[in-house]
C-alpha cells in the first residue's frame, strides 16, 4: 500500500513520544542486534511511520527498527507522520511487514485473520489488493489457522515453510490430516516429502487396507492402538527413506552406473520392508481381531 509523500510530514521526533501501535500486525515488536549493528554502521536507511495520537504519536510501521534504535540509545529518529485511520494503518504496516518478510507465515494468519474477521475491514479479495499479494496467497495463510495451535507451532519451529503446512491442509481426511502434521514435526518433513507422503500412504490404506487406529476405551483396543501406531511410524520412516534414496539416484549421473545399481539394490530391500511391514499388520489382525480379549 503506497502512502502519498503529498500528505506526509517528514521530522525527527523523540522516541518517548512514540506510543505503541493499537492495532499490531506482530506479535512481537522486539527488535534484534543484527538490525541494530546494521543501523550502526549505515544509519536509519527508511524513517519509520507514525500517526498522530492523543498527546503522542502512533507507531504504524518500523516496530523492529524503532526497538534497535532504543538498543542504541538514540533518543530522536526519523519518521514519516501520516494521518491515517485505523484500518489504513493496519493496512500500511501489514503491507509493509508481507513486503518485507518480516512475518512469520502464522504471524501472517493471524493478521489477514484480524482484519477480515476480526474487525471486520474488508474481503480476502480486498485485503490481498491492498497488500500487493493474489487472494490465493491470502487464503492459504488463513487455511494454515485450521490446524492445531501447538501443532503449528512445533512444524515451524525449525523452519519457516508455509507450503509444508499447505500440503499437509491438502489432506481431506482429518485423521490422516493430524498423522502427517505430527510426523512433519518429528521428522523434519520437506513440503516435497510429505506430497510423496501423503500420495504414499493414501494409495497403500486403499491397496492393502490397512485398518486406522481404533478409539474404544478397552485394554485390547488401547494395546492395538500402540501397535498399529508404531507400524505405521515404521512404515512412514521407510517411506521416507525410500523417497530421500529416488532422489539421490536421480542425480547420479549414468558415469555413476555401479554406484546407481548399488542403491537401486537397497531400493528394492526398502520395497520388501514396507511389504513385510504391511503383511505383519494383516497377520496381527486375524490373530487379534477387534472384540479379541485375553
Amino acid at each position: 500500500m503506497q502512502l502519498e509523500n503529498s500528505s506526509s510530514v517528514f521530522e525527527e521526533l523523540k522516541i518517548s513520544a512514540i506510543e505503541k501501535p493499537a492495532y499490531s500486525v506482530r506479535a512481537s515488536e522486539d527488535g534484534n542486534l543484527d538490525l541494530a549493528a546494521s543501523i550502526m554502521r549505515q544509519g536509519l536507511l527508511q524513517p519509520i511511520i507514525v500517526r498522530p495520537g492523543e498527546g503522542k504519536f502512533e507507531l504504524v510501521a518500523g516496530s523492529r527498527r524503532l526497538a534497535a534504535c532504543k538498543t542504541l540509545g538514540w533518543r530522536k529518529i526519523p519518521c514519516q507522520i501520516v494521518d491515517l485511520t485505523d484500518k489504513e494503518s493496519f493496512e500500511v504496516a501489514l503491507s509493509e511487514n508481507v513486503a518485507r518478510k518480516s512475518l512469520d507465515p502464522l504471524e501472517e494468519a493471524k493478521a489477514f485473520h484480524d482484519y477480515v474477521e476480526r474487525f471486520g475491514w474488508g474481503s480476502e479479495k480486498e485485503l490481498a489488493c491492498k497488500i500487493g499479494r493474489s487472494p490465493a496467497y491470502v487464503s492459504k495463510r488463513l487455511g494454515l489457522l485450521e490446524l492445531p495451535a501447538e501443532s503449528l507451532q512445533r512444524l515451524f519451529r525449525r523452519r519457516k515453510n508455509p507450503s509444508l503446512a499447505e500440503e499437509i491442509l491438502a489432506e481431506q481426511d482429518m485423521e490422516l490430516r493430524n498423522y502427517l502434521l505430527n510426523v512433519s514435526a518429528e521428522q523434519n518433513l520437506t513440503g516435497k516429502e510429505v506430497r510423496r507422503l501423503r500420495r504414499d500412504l493414501e494409495r497403500g490404506a486403499g491397496e492393502r487396507e490397512v485398518p486406522w487406529p481404533e478409539r474404544s476405551e478397552g485394554d485390547y483396543e488401547q494395546r492395538s492402538r500402540v501397535v498399529k501406531s508404531s507400524i505405521r511410524r515404521t512404515v512412514t520412516a521407510l517411506r521416507v527413506a525410500l523417497n530421500r534414496l529416488d532422489e539421490v539416484i536421480e542425480n547420479i549421473d549414468d558415469e555413476n552406473w555401479i554406484l546407481k545399481e548399488v542403491l537401486l539394490e537397497q531400493r528394492t530391500v526398502l520395497h520388501s520392508q514396507i511389504d513385510l511391514v504391511y503383511n505383519l499388520t494383516r497377520r496381527l489382525e486375524k490373530m487379534f481381531p477387534p472384540g479379541y480379549e485375553h
